[in-house]
C-alpha cells in the first residue's frame, strides 16, 4: 500500500527548500545561460544594480507553487520504492536499506520525477535568464561565429551559440527578438501556443533524465550514509542537527555531480530547444567554448545544494515525525 505521508512531507520539505536556495539558483542559472558575468560575485552584483533584490527571486512563483507536486513525486516514488524493495529482498518493508538498494529507488525517482520537473524547470529557468528592465532574448537556435561574420554583425565580444545578444546588435533574418514574458502564466500560455504539450518536454526532459537518474542517487546515497554517520549514541537516529547537516552536504555532493548535465539542459530550455538533441547539442557548445562552460557556476550551484537540500531533507523528516503515530 502506498504511503501518502512521505508525498505529504515532500511537499512540505521542497517548499523550504524552493525558499531558501532561490536567490543563488538565479544565479546560478545566468552564470550557466550567459557570458555577460564574470563570476559569481560580478553577477550577484549587476543583478542588485539593475534589478534590486527582487531580481534574485524572479521566477520563484511557479516552482514554489508546483514544487508540492515535484518533490512529493521524488520523496514519495523512492520512499515507497525503498519498501517494495525491502519487502521483496527481505520480506519486511520497514528494513533498512542497503546503499544499493537506496540507489536504485533515488533512479526510479529521477525517472519518474522528469515527468512534473521539467515544466517547472522550464518556466523557472525562461524567467530566470531576463535580465533587467529591457530583456535580452536568446537566440532562437544555435547561430554559429561564422555565420554572424558572414552577415557582417559581429562586434566585440559579442556571444555566440547559446548566448544571448543585444536586440541593438543583430538584425538579420536568422535571429529574432521575441517580447520578455511578462509573468508565469504568460510563458506558460506562449509556449503551449507556440509548441503544445511537448513543448514542455521537448530536448529539456531527456537533458533531464540524463542528469537525474544517476544524480538522485548521488543525492540520497550520500544522505543516508551521513545521516547513519550523525546517529545519536541514545536515540539511534540523526539529532535535528544531523539532519540539517546530512542534507546539506549531500546536496553539495550531488549538485557538484550533476552541474555539468545542469548546464547542458538550461542551455536546451533557455533556448527553445533549437540545435538538435541532447548529443549534438553538448558536442556543438564544446566546439565553440570548450569543456569549461559546462562548469561555469558550479561553485555557486554546489554552495546553493547545502541550504536547499537542508531545509528539503529537515522538512521532510520533521514532517514524516509529526506524522508519524
Amino acid at each position: 500500500m502506498v504511503d501518502v505521508r512521505d508525498f505529504i512531507a515532500g511537499w512540505i520539505g521542497g517548499a523550504a527548500g524552493v525558499i531558501s536556495s532561490h536567490p543563488l539558483d538565479t544565479v546560478k542559472v545566468r552564470l550557466q545561460t550567459s557570458n555577460a558575468f564574470k563570476g559569481t560575485l560580478d553577477c550577484t552584483i549587476k543583478t542588485m544594480q539593475k534589478e534590486g533584490a527582487k531580481g534574485f527571486f524572479k521566477g520563484m512563483s511557479f516552482p514554489l507553487a508546483s514544487v508540492a507536486a515535484y518533490n512529493a513525486v521524488v520523496f514519495g516514488v523512492y520512499s515507497n520504492t525503498s519498501k517494495l524493495i525491502a519487502q521483496y529482498r527481505y520480506g519486511d518493508p520497514t528494513h533498512a536499506p542497503s546503499y544499493g538498494d537506496t540507489a536504485v529507488a533515488a533512479m526510479v525517482a529521477g525517472s519518474v520525477s522528469v515527468v512534473v520537473g521539467a515544466p517547472v524547470d522550464l518556466v523557472k529557468i525562461r524567467l530566470q535568464a531576463q535580465t533587467g528592465k529591457s530583456n535580452f532574448n536568446p537566440i532562437p537556435g544555435p547561430v554559429s561565429r561564422q555565420r554572424i561574420v558572414n552577415a557582417g554583425l559581429l562586434r566585440h565580444n559579442v556571444a555566440t551559440f547559446g548566448y544571448r545578444i543585444p536586440i541593438t546588435t543583430v538584425t538579420t533574418a536568422h535571429v529574432t527578438k521575441t517580447e520578455p514574458y511578462r509573468g508565469v502564466y504568460d510563458c506558460l500560455a506562449r509556449i503551449y501556443k507556440s509548441e503544445g504539450i511537448a513543448g514542455f518536454y521537448k530536448g529539456g526532459a531527456a537533458a533531464m533524465i540524463i542528469r537525474d537518474i544517476p544524480g538522485y542517487a548521488m543525492y540520497f546515497v550520500p544522505y543516508v550514509m551521513l545521516c547513519n554517520l550523525f546517529k545519536s549514541s541514545v536515540t539511534g537516529e540523526p539529532t535535528a542537527a544531523g539532519y540539517i547537516m546530512a542534507g546539506g552536504l549531500a546536496g553539495v555532493v550531488s549538485w557538484g555531480f550533476a552541474h555539468p548535465m545542469d548546464t547542458l539542459k538550461s542551455r536546451i530550455q533557455l533556448d527553445g530547444h533549437q540545435g538538435g538533441g541532447v548529443l549534438n547539442r553538448a558536442l556543438t557548445i564544446y566546439k565553440n567554448e570548450g569543456m569549461a562552460v559546462f562548469f561555469r557556476g558550479i561553485g555557486v550551484n554546489a554552495l546553493r545544494g547545502f541550504p536547499q537540500s537542508a531545509a528539503l531533507f529537515f522538512g521532510y523528516e520533521m514532517s514524516m515525525k509529526a506524522m508519524s503515530p
